[in-house]
């Protein structure tokens, strides 16, 4: 699917950008293989029923990992058993805890089964956004990551916050 939004590409880029191809940066995984799966808008907005679906997909696909950069304050039942869904099957889902400052939940982070990442800034310390509380696994850098921009990934810029964090943990 063709990235309108150019989030899912610069975390993919993140997580899986190759290495020796003289291209800007190098993902933490770049033997990695990336199942590409869209449901949100170009405006990076999704339905709760297309994001469980991209969920069931790559499940379905055998996706080991799967990443969920994004994050919403409604806790879906739709989503939920989506995430449950995908455990069952052999994925291990990580998704990012948030960029709101504060002990607040996000979801799909907050359900049990998922990996919930915040994020630490330049100094090490979480970062003065970052969304933390007992629902969080761990952190990770999220300050100055940077990732391809767009769907060409031939150009990159910088990113701060979770889901920059949820790309390096996945």
């Amino acid at each position: 699917p063709e990235d309108e939004n150019g989030h899912g590409t610069g975390m993919a880029s993140i997580a899986a950008a190759q290495t020796n191809n003289l291209k800007g940066i190098v993902g933490i995984a770049p033997k990695a293989r990336v199942l590409p799966v869209r449901a949100f808008n170009a405006q990076g907005f999704g339905q709760m029923d297309d994001i469980a679906r991209g969920i069931y997909y790559a499940a379905d696909m055998g996706a080991q990992v799967i990443n969920m950069s994004f994050g919403d304050v409604v806790r879906s039942r739709v989503l939920e058993q989506a995430v449950t869904y995908a455990t069952n099957n052999g994925s291990v889902l990580v998704g990012s805890a948030g960029n709101v400052g504060g002990p607040y939940q996000r979801y799909p982070a907050a359900f049990d089964p998922v990996i919930a990442v915040s994020w630490l800034d330049i100094n090490n310390s979480i970062a003065s956004r970052a969304s933390y509380g007992p629902h969080v696994s761990v952190s990770a850098p999220g300050s100055g990551i940077y990732h391809a921009t767009h769907q060409t990934a031939q150009s990159y810029s910088k990113s701060n916050g979770s889901s920059a964090s949820s790309a390096l943990v996945s």
